[in-house]
């Protein structure tokens, strides 16, 4: 809702519970960042990384966002 990257731990909820069920062996990492892929106005998909609780910092927020943003700007250019 917000179009703002996630970077934190998993909040356990049915939803998710079911996702990892069925996607990552059923396996729960401990933390997870998710950056939307936005062009435009619009938001394509995201960029997924799981990792364990040391990813937890600015570092690792700021490469996924730039991966992001690379990512972004090879859509356009193809």
């Amino acid at each position: 809702a917000t179009s703002k990257p996630y970077h934190g731990y998993i909040n356990l909820n049915e939803i998710n519970e079911r996702f990892f069920e069925t996607w990552n062996e059923g396996r729960v990492p401990d933390h997870i960042t998710i950056t939307p892929l936005i062009v435009g106005d619009k938001i394509l998909g995201m960029l997924v990384g799981f990792a364990d609780k040391s990813a937890y910092n600015k570092m690792s927020l700021s490469l996924a966002e730039k991966l992001s943003t690379e990512f972004v700007k090879g859509l356009q250019v193809a």
